[in-house]
């Protein structure tokens, strides 16, 4: 039962996850930092984070997401950063101490330098 209902899932995904842990950042719409995370994964529209239990009830609705990642898998200290509008979509419990949040981005996100 399960695995079909994760099928179903799959299938109604409009865009393929990458499955990829890199730095991120929350931060409310007046710029507050809110958590400090790791992705789970991204696509196109969206990502899951890992986020620290204690920070699941600073998150507002919407939020402000940064993405860091290295510029190239050569040159690990240079790091490029995406940031862009999100809304929260669903949370859940992963460990005692971690929740994973889902996000949908709702501008295009764009390259900060």
């Amino acid at each position: 039962m399960v695995e079909s209902n994760m099928n179903a899932v799959a299938e109604k995904r409009r865009h393929h996850r990458f499955d990829i842990a890199y730095p991120a950042k929350l931060y409310s719409k007046g710029g507050k930092l809110l958590a400090e995370s790791l992705t789970i994964n991204v696509s196109r529209r969206g990502a899951m984070m890992a986020i620290p239990v204690e920070a699941i009830d600073n998150l507002d609705d919407q939020l402000n997401v940064t993405i860091s990642l290295p510029q190239s898998a050569f040159e690990a200290s240079s790091i490029v950063s995406f940031a862009g509008e999100a809304r929260v979509i669903r949370t859940n419990e992963l460990t005692d101490d971690t929740h994973s949040v889902a996000v949908e981005f709702t501008s295009p996100i764009s390259l900060r330098c």
